[in-house]
């Protein structure tokens, strides 16, 4: 499950890029969320 973590930095690092007017707790929760779904 450690190499999950290390995705899911790079991906919240994408999608902070992607969308950079958005918050930290925002970033972190929309990664969060799209990185489960691509998981699932």
């Amino acid at each position: 499950m450690k190499y999950n973590s290390a995705y899911l930095k790079q991906w919240s690092q994408e999608v902070s890029r992607h969308f950079p007017n958005l918050s930290l707790p925002q970033v972190s929760g929309l990664a969060t969320w799209s990185f489960g779904m691509m998981m699932s």
